[in-house]
């Protein structure tokens, strides 16, 4: 049993670049089909408890990859969702394929769905799923970028390859007006000297909408496997199938059987909104829970403002209305709800410490808790004087601090050139570009 034990806890060393890593060898060989190919008796190398690493990877990296084989978790936190988080991220991907590591390529593929799928980072996203091979990343970074083109910034679109640049501008999915497509395609031509884009394919974009009913097999519906019936136009089909989440069947039992919710589709996308555990108990479903038809999974989207249930649910554009319906005390609701699934209900607030004549972005913060500062993060650290902030030049923002000094008032400049304010002045410019062509 001892000789057991020492066996599971075998170590094996990965050198690189002169930095040593020690790492569990029955984890690491039981997670990592390379290394347990590497670590078998079919290779000279089996018994060595020293392997180099020979690829141009850097050492955080493969620490970030090491902390999963021994957790089972990804460590890289999601507290700015920076470039520098995203960029970890994406070498973890690459190091997950290199080693050809299934569970790890999951986990960071559900970490970018969930977190950075936004405008800022999809485009990288797509492309990276693209030279890995990994079918579920792309379709979904792909979606987002057809369905969010107008948000892309500008810079990543033109340095697209004339491939790459067809794929979005060719799919009839692009939501997007014909004149703003027409001014993207120019200015990637200028910026593409060599190549020209057929124009024809710009014109008469029109989203395919396949209508769909949901429908299961059993009288226990909730509990039950759900079946997406489509039809095209001249075929009815099965789409795919699924089953509610886990929450919402914990919570579906017996009489309580949850009632008045309703499903509503945008994109890959489908939303379970609200509904009563049980007419008349009171245990309402205030969550909306998104279900991804591509990666076949259910994420907690946001949690409804009051318990509805019966409500006329719909979308328009992005926003997600619930109009109506009934809520506790079978109290009739003449109230709307609104959702926007692009930005969601978190917000950024940027924080000067004079101190160190420096701004942090910092993310995550939900819309409810937003009146209420977070003692460890306050808005400016300065000591209590008057004060008064100087806008004379948009481009530079000065904050006055007034003391007295011997019956005579003096200004201190306390707040120095703010080049976030310039790169946000930049953005309005783009912005201004883009609404320009719709």
């Amino acid at each position: 049993m001892e000789n057991k034990n020492e066996e599971l806890r075998e170590t094996v060393i990965l050198i690189l670049k002169a930095e040593r890593f020690e790492v569990e060898k029955q984890k690491l060989i039981s997670k990592s089909q390379y290394f347990a190919a590497l670590l078998s008796a079919n290779y000279l190398e089996c018994n060595q408890t020293e392997h180099i690493i020979n690829y141009d990877i850097s050492q955080i990296s493969l620490q970030d990859f090491i902390n999963w084989v021994h957790n089972d978790k990804i460590d890289i936190p999601t507290i700015h969702y920076d470039i520098k988080e995203f960029d970890r991220l994406l070498v973890l991907l690459e190091l997950s394929v290199l080693f050809a590591v299934d569970n790890l390529i999951e986990d960071v593929i559900d970490r970018l769905e969930r977190y950075y799928m936004s405008p800022k980072y999809v485009i990288n996203i797509w492309l990276i799923s693209q030279d890995l091979n990994i079918n579920v990343l792309r379709d979904l970074s792909l979606a987002v970028c057809l369905d969010r083109f107008d948000e892309l910034p500008i810079s990543s679109i033109y340095e697209l390859s004339r491939e790459n640049f067809l794929k979005l501008l060719g799919n009839i999915n692009i939501r997007s007006t014909e004149s703003y497509l027409f001014h993207v395609t120019h200015e990637w031509m200028n910026h593409h000297c060599d190549f020209t884009i057929p124009m024809d394919i710009l014109r008469n974009k029109e989203i395919k909408v396949l209508h769909s009913i949901i429908s299961c097999e059993s009288s226990d519906i909730i509990n039950s496997k759900q079946f997406i019936h489509c039809w095209d136009g001249n075929d009815f089909f099965e789409l795919t199938s699924f089953k509610y989440p886990k929450d919402i069947t914990d919570r579906s039992t017996g009489k309580n059987i949850l009632t008045g919710m309703q499903i509503i589709a945008r994109g890959y996308n489908l939303y379970l909104c609200g509904g009563e555990f049980g007419i008349g108990s009171g245990r309402f479903n205030k969550n909306v829970w998104r279900y991804s038809l591509i990666s076949k999974k259910w994420f907690l989207e946001t949690v409804m403002p009051i318990e509805r249930r019966h409500m006329v649910t719909v979308f328009l554009k992005n926003k997600l209305m619930l109009v109506g319906g009934v809520g506790r005390y079978r109290q009739k609701l003449q109230s709307i709800d609104i959702y926007d699934v692009h930005t969601g209900l978190n917000i950024w607030i940027n924080i000067y410490f004079p101190d160190e004549n420096i701004w942090e972005t910092k993310m995550g913060f939900n819309m409810d808790y937003s009146r209420q500062s977070s003692p460890f993060m306050p808005i400016l650290t300065l000591k209590t004087l008057p004060c008064y902030i100087d806008i004379n030049n948009p481009d530079k923002i000065v904050l006055r601090t007034i003391t007295e000094t011997c019956m005579e008032i003096s200004c201190t400049d306390h707040v120095q050139g703010i080049e976030h304010l310039v790169f946000e002045n930049e953005n309005d410019s783009n912005q201004r570009e883009r609404e320009a062509y719709r």
